[in-house]
């Protein structure tokens, strides 16, 4: 699985935060020529991860792909915001 993985660019990270798996793409899909970051409205070729948006199933969701820079500085962003709330 490891092999599959690198072949076609994808890469698990466990964020020691929240134990959560990402999964990054080292490229986006741009088939239909119109996606873009959701954060920063380019199609730069960056890495993208998966954000689920709507849960289909017990098992399945739809996902937005997302930079992965983009994805990280909101975390960031939410995590100060929450720290600042907390005090």
């Amino acid at each position: 699985m490891e092999d599959a993985h690198r072949s076609y660019g994808i890469h698990d990270h466990d964020r020691s935060k929240g134990r959560v798996m990402e999964r990054t793409f080292d490229h986006p899909n741009l088939l239909d020529g119109k996606w873009r970051c959701p954060i920063c409205g380019t199609a730069a070729d960056r890495p993208v991860v998966l954000v689920p948006i709507r849960q289909v199933d017990e098992w399945n969701a739809e996902a937005e792909q997302v930079h992965w820079q983009c994805a990280s500085l909101v975390n960031e962003m939410a995590e100060v915001e929450n720290k600042g709330n907390q005090e």
